[in-house]
Parts: structure tokens; sequence; C-alpha cells
């Protein structure tokens, strides 16, 4: 019998993040506060490929991650990095959120966290198959994240953890495949620069991912 490990699939609620984000005494300031209903105008309807909600799954999921990852490191957890996490993928999923509307709405502290997590169209990028437009469109991505605030490199391999937690959930055919390649070969590398505990993370995901896939 071959052993297939069991795979945890994160799910938080607005309540359950609350809750954690009390203990730092953050639940009720202001710039998390409006981030976090930020968050839910721009992504209340969305699902991930399962059906799940992307606001539980994702968003509130990786904020809640990046609180463990903080509180383990015994290092404070700062408004500017939780309205970072819960705001990471508004400018690239909502059309109604224009730049400078972000900047007016959360300051540029928020805004040059948020901008560099935002990936293009990988259409636009060089290449004579799909994988490879979006291995040029990852070389770009990365060059332009090893200039970026330390948050947002924190809140990019926070997202790609919660993204491999659930990517088995997904009917598309040969996701799974790809988002195990493309994390060994992008985000392993620069989590081992970055951040210790993400890579470790990140690095027993893969392996458990390849186990159940019989890779």
């Amino acid at each position: 019998m071959i052993y297939m490990p069991k795979m945890e699939v994160p799910n938080i609620t607005r309540i359950q993040l609350l809750s954690r984000l009390s203990e730092s005494g953050l639940d009720s300031n202001n710039l998390v506060r409006k981030a976090l209903d930020q968050a839910f105008r721009s992504h209340h309807t969305q699902e991930r490929d399962d059906g799940s909600s992307y606001l539980e799954q994702h968003v509130y999921a990786v904020t809640a991650s990046i609180i463990e990852y903080r509180k383990n490191a015994q290092k404070q957890v700062t408004p500017e990095l939780i309205a970072g996490a819960l705001l990471h993928d508004v400018l690239e999923d909502d059309e109604k959120v224009t730049d400078d509307q972000f900047k007016l709405d959360f300051g540029d502290r928020i805004f040059s966290i948020v901008k560099p997590l935002s990936k293009k169209d990988y259409r636009k990028y060089p290449g004579e198959t799909k994988r490879d437009m979006k291995y040029a469109l990852n070389r770009d991505y990365f060059a332009g994240l090893e200039r970026a605030p330390n948050e947002a490199k924190i809140i990019k391999l926070a997202d790609r953890l919660n993204n491999i937690m659930c990517i088995h959930l997904s009917p598309k055919q040969g996701k799974l495949d790809f988002y195990i390649e493309e994390t060994e070969k992008f985000y392993l590398p620069f989590a081992e620069k970055v951040s210790p505990y993400y890579y470790s993370k990140i690095e027993e995901q893969i392996d458990m991912l390849k186990a159940s896939n019989g890779t």
C-alpha cells in the first residue's frame, strides 16, 4: 500500500482572523480594518478552482500564516504587514481599484508592498508555449521582488505556501505538476534567501505533493 500523506487545507473565517489579530492588538487598528473592508469588497464573490471561498481559503489564510510566522520568530506583527497581506491580490484581481485609487486609500507605503506582488498578463511575455511565457513572466517578476520591501517578499512566500497547500483540490489538468515545477524553480531558491521558516514549510509541502502524486 502506498502511503498518502494527509494534505491540510487552510480555511480561516473573518472572525477567526480577528481573534488572531487581537492577540497583537491589531483587531481595531484603523489601517487593518480598512484593509479588511477592501479585501472583502474585492474578493467576496471570488472562488478558488474547487469552489471554495477565496477570502477564507486564501486571503485570510495567508494573513493568518504571516501572523504565525511572526509569532514563531518572536517578532512584532505590524499593521503595514497585515494590510499588505490582506490587500496583496487587490490590484491584480479587482479592476475597479486603480493604482492611483489604491495610493489615495492606503498610501505610498502600502502601495510599495502590494504593487510588486501584482503579476502581469503572461501572454505579454515571449515564448512558444504557455509554460515558456509563464516562466519568462516569473523571471521578470522575481527580479522585481528582489528590489521590493521585505514585507512584500514575506507575503509572496506565504501566498505560495497557501497555494501549494490547496493546489491538489484544483480539477484543472496539469496545474498541480506545473505548480510543483514552478515552485522548485523559482520560489524555493527565493525562499532560501529570504526566510528559512517559509523555505522549510514550502519544501515540506512540495515533498508531500510529490508523494501523493506519485512523482
